[in-house]
Formats: C-alpha cells, sequence, structure tokens
C-alpha cells in the first residue's frame, strides 16, 4: 500500500482516501444485498402465480 503513494504525498490525504474507498465498498454490498432481496421476492411470487394457475 506505501508503495502508490509518493514520499512527498501528504499524510493527511490518506484517510480521506480509506474512508471512500471503504464507503464505496459499503455501496457495492447493499447493492447486492438489495438485489438479492429483489430476486428473492421476484422468485416467491413466480412460484406462487405458478402454484396458482395450476
Amino acid at each position: 500500500m506505501l508503495s502508490l503513494y509518493p514520499l512527498t504525498d501528504k499524510k493527511e490525504d490518506r484517510p480521506i482516501f480509506e474512508t471512500s474507498r471503504s464507503r464505496i465498498q459499503i455501496g457495492v454490498y447493499l447493492k447486492a444485498i438489495g438485489l438479492i432481496v429483489v430476486f428473492d421476492n421476484l422468485f416467491r411470487f413466480i412460484s406462487i402465480t405458478i402454484l396458482s394457475v395450476h
């Protein structure tokens, strides 16, 4: 990780980068959970409609 930063870089910039990266990761996790919930509900709805038709 330290090799990515130039030696003249300020130390204050690092926590900002870390927090923004962690926020992006949290956003990705939330999107994944949301998609799982949506697909779970869709499959449940489809299975219920198929069962009610037959």
